[in-house]
């Protein structure tokens, strides 16, 4: 039996997305699309550290989260003088840094179900959830439980296959993108490397 809630007619159970497999799907491309980022950016960044390659990757170990490697990235940016980075690409790395917000709305939400509305999924911010519940008892004994639901319903956002297309098409695109500067960098890389030359 699935495990949940329900709040407002809407299920938010471990098995709701079952019901709606093309949203399921556009939720899985988004959040696989940017983890495929993510892996380009860490690529870019050893590009960037070409001839300190070993440290570059032991320093791209010790970043936790995706937006410190892009601002590593950017800092990387700003000093080198390989021909192919200009100021168009700390533009895409700011355009990672925005994906990633969208991107970890989808991955850190709870998706929820409405038998009477087919089209939309029901999202609920998982730190709001996680703030309801640890709140729960004490408001029951303290008449509050209606205004932390209430509070909890103010969340909800819907996302339609328009919108969710709309994103895993960014998505798409952005990592095009960051690969086109990935070969930019190998290639620049190659070329100082006496890749192709005639001995």
């Amino acid at each position: 039996m699935p495990v949940g809630f329900e709040m407002e007619g809407i299920s938010y159970t471990s098995d709701g997305l079952k019901s709606m497999p093309s949203h399921a799907a556009l939720l899985g491309q988004v959040v696989t699309a940017f983890s495929l980022i993510e892996g380009v950016v860490g690529g870019v960044y050893g590009m960037l550290r070409h001839q300190n390659i070993e440290q570059g990757i032991e320093e791209l170990q010790a970043l936790p989260t995706n937006a410190k490697r892009v601002q590593a990235v950017r800092q990387e940016m700003a000093i080198c003088s390989m021909p192919a980075v200009d100021a168009n690409y700390d533009d895409l790395m700011k355009n990672v840094l925005s994906y990633a917000e969208k991107r970890n709305k989808i991955a850190h939400g709870i998706w929820g179900t409405h038998p009477d509305r087919q089209d939309v999924l029901y999202r609920l911010p998982v730190k709001k959830w996680i703030n309801y519940m640890a709140r729960i008892v004490s408001s029951g004994t303290d008449d509050n439980s209606i205004a932390e639901i209430d509070e909890l319903k103010n969340h909800i956002e819907t996302y339609d296959l328009v919108k969710l297309s709309s994103l895993k098409t960014e998505g798409d695109e952005l990592l095009v993108e960051v690969f086109n500067l990935f070969n930019e960098l190998a290639l620049a890389n190659a070329k100082s490397d006496g890749w192709g030359e005639s001995p």
